[in-house]
C-alpha cells in the first residue's frame, strides 16, 4: 500500500504584509505541530526547490514533509497490515517519531519517481512560508507533548481484553499557552488550548471498553483514570462516562507478530492568534500532538495494576 503524503500547512497574516516596504505579521503551522509567528519586512527573493531534477528537468529524487496527519495515517497502516510489518521505509519513520516531537523538527522521506524509500530524515522547520521574508523577530510557540495516565502502566503488559484507561489530570487538561512577541511597532498573539483527544492502541482488532466493534481510534475528552478503590469492575468503570478506554483483542509475539502493538495517544489543540490586542482571533486550525505508545500484550488473567 503506497499513500502520498503533503504537508499540512496554514499561512494566514496581514493583506499585504510586507508589500511596498510595509511590515507586517504572518503566522503558521509547521508539520510538527510548532507555530512560527514573525514580524516580516519586505520579501527577498525566492526559495529553491528542494527536488532533485534529470536531464528531462522532472524531479526524480524529491525529499517530502511529513505532516502529522500524515505521521498518524502511517503509523495506522504499518499496524493494520501486516505486509508492512518489516517496511524499510515504515519502519525508518517509526524510528523517528518521537524525535519529531522532542526536537519539533520536521519529518522528510524521500521519494523515488513517486515512491517512498526508506531514506527519512529530520530537519529544522522553516522559519518562514514560501517566500522567504527579512524577519525582524520571530517567535516559536511549541505545544507540550502530551502528559497522559495510563492504567495498566506503560510499562507493563497488557492482558487481552482487559480496559486499558487513559486520561489527563486537570493540570494537563486545562493549560493554556498565551505567547507574544512585539517587533516594528506591531505585537501578535498566539493562544491554544486542548479541546479533545485520540487513543489509538496499534491493535489491528480495537474495540472500545464497551465491547462493541470500533474504528482504528476513538475520540476522547479529558478522561477519567481507573480507581483501585472502587469496588466496581475495571470493565463496569470502563462503561461510566467520561472513561477514555481501549481493548486489545490480539495478543503480540506470538504467529509471527510483532512484539509490541506501536499506538499513540494524541491532544488535539485549538490554536488562534490576534495582531496589535485586537479582539479578532484568526484561526489557526486544530494542532494534533502525538505520543507515540509501544504496548505488550500477553493472554494471561491478572488483577489490573495501576500506576505506582
Amino acid at each position: 500500500m503506497v499513500a502520498t503524503i503533503t504537508p499540512t500547512t496554514i499561512v494566514v497574516g496581514v493583506p499585504d504584509a510586507g508589500a511596498d516596504g510595509v511590515s507586517g505579521a504572518s503566522s503558521r503551522v509547521t508539520s510538527g505541530g510548532d507555530i512560527v509567528t514573525s514580524i516580516i519586512s519586505p520579501p527577498t527573493g525566492r526559495r529553491g526547490s528542494s527536488a532533485r531534477r534529470g536531464t528531462s528537468g522532472r524531479p526524480v529524487v524529491q525529499w517530502r514533509t511529513l505532516s502529522p496527519a500524515g505521521l498518524d495515517f502511517v503509523l495506522r497502516v504499518a499496524a493494520e497490515d501486516p505486509s508492512l510489518a518489516n517496511d524499510p521505509a515504515i519502519d525508518a519513520i517509526r524510528r523517528l517519531a518521537t524525535d519529531v516531537e522532542a526536537t519539533g523538527s520536521d519529518m522528510q522521506v524521500a521519494f523515488v519517481d513517486g515512491r517512498p524509500t526508506a531514506q527519512v530524515r529530520l530537519v529544522p522547520a522553516p522559519a518562514t512560508p514560501d517566500l522567504a521574508r527579512a524577519i525582524g523577530r520571530q517567535m516559536v510557540t511549541r505545544l507540550p507533548i502530551p502528559q497522559f495516565r495510563i492504567t495498566p502502566p506503560i510499562n507493563r503488559p497488557v492482558p487481552l481484553r482487559e480496559p486499558v484507561f487513559v486520561s489527563f489530570d486537570d493540570s494537563t487538561w486545562n493549560t493554556v499557552v498565551d505567547r507574544s512577541i512585539t517587533a516594528n511597532g506591531i505585537t501578535a498573539r498566539v493562544r491554544a488550548t486542548p479541546i479533545r483527544s485520540v487513543i489509538y492502541s496499534g491493535d489491528p482488532n480495537l474495540v472500545d471498553g464497551h465491547g462493541d466493534s470500533r474504528p482504528t481510534s476513538i475520540d476522547c475528552g479529558q478522561g477519567v483514570p481507573f480507581d483501585p478503590t472502587d469496588p466496581a469492575s475495571p470493565s463496569a468503570q470502563s462503561r461510566r462516562p467520561g472513561r477514555c478506554t481501549i481493548v486489545y483483542r490480539t495478543a503480540t509475539g506470538v504467529h509471527g507478530r510483532r512484539d509490541r502493538w506501536y499506538g499513540h495517544v494524541t491532544m488535539i489543540w485549538s490554536a488562534q492568534w490576534s495582531i496589535d490586542g485586537g479582539n479578532t482571533w484568526l484561526d489557526l486550525g486544530e494542532i494534533p500532538k502525538l505520543a507515540v505508545m509501544a504496548r505488550e500484550v500477553l493472554q494471561f488473567g491478572t488483577r489490573i495494576e495501576v500506576n505506582p
